[in-house]
């Protein structure tokens, strides 16, 4: 039974695109500038650079696709291209790792 009502929360988890993760944002990127710059792409279901207090980026942030085609098309065009004077990088969360902290010790 344990099982049965753990299952609908974990599955919740999975739904909703693709998560990609960019990093070496400069300080004055923006969420409306990523969510922009993600656009061609395709669709953008949720954008988020993250930001000290005073609005600064924190020269990261995160982009949900909303498919895994549209998600290996950002990384394979907007990885290495130049925001704000930085190359950016962009990876493919993999949330099946999630929470795997255990890993591959001893």
């Amino acid at each position: 039974q344990q099982q049965q009502q753990q299952q609908p929360q974990r599955a919740a988890g999975f739904r909703g695109g693709v998560r990609l993760h960019v990093k070496n944002l400069g300080p004055s990127v923006s969420t409306q500038q990523l969510r922009t710059l993600f656009q061609p792409y395709g669709k953008v279901l949720e954008a988020e650079a993250k930001a000290f207090d005073d609005g600064r980026c924190k020269g990261f942030g995160f982009v949900v696709l909303s498919n895994t085609e549209e998600a290996n098309k950002a990384v394979a065009e907007a990885n290495g291209t130049k925001v704000d004077g930085k190359d950016i990088i962009v990876l493919i969360v993999d949330n099946k790792l999630k929470g795997d902290k255990g890993g591959k010790k001893g």
